[in-house]
């Protein structure tokens, strides 16, 4: 049987911000850093799922496509890709199309 969550729930974003912010600098497990403070752990649980969530779907990567100007690729080319904010990929023509997919991946989730 599930216990009810004791304790006022989260008013808004920027309260939920806030809490959360001081309860990772605690170290302490959040249900018993909202107990001490009377906060409704299940309600900034609640408000930190959902600010992830729209950290995750805040990155965005714009796509351009690429077409070769010459006839074919040298031997030895060498492709950057900008994904904004200071940070870009690197590739040769021996990348592997599942190895980039999986960094493209690991990016979108930073």
């Amino acid at each position: 049987m599930l216990t009810r969550s004791k304790g006022r729930p989260v008013r808004d974003h920027a309260e939920a911000q806030s809490l959360l912010s001081s309860w990772q600098e605690s170290g302490e497990s959040m249900s018993d850093w909202c107990r001490a403070r009377g906060i409704n752990w299940r309600s900034l649980r609640s408000h930190k799922a959902r600010i992830a969530k729209a950290q995750a779907q805040a990155v965005s990567m714009d796509f351009i496509e690429v077409t070769l100007a010459s006839a074919g690729a040298t031997p030895n080319s060498r492709y950057e890709l900008h994904l904004g904010d200071g940070r870009h990929i690197v590739i040769t023509d021996d990348f592997s199309p599942q190895t980039l997919s999986r960094i493209l991946t690991v990016c979108r989730s930073c």
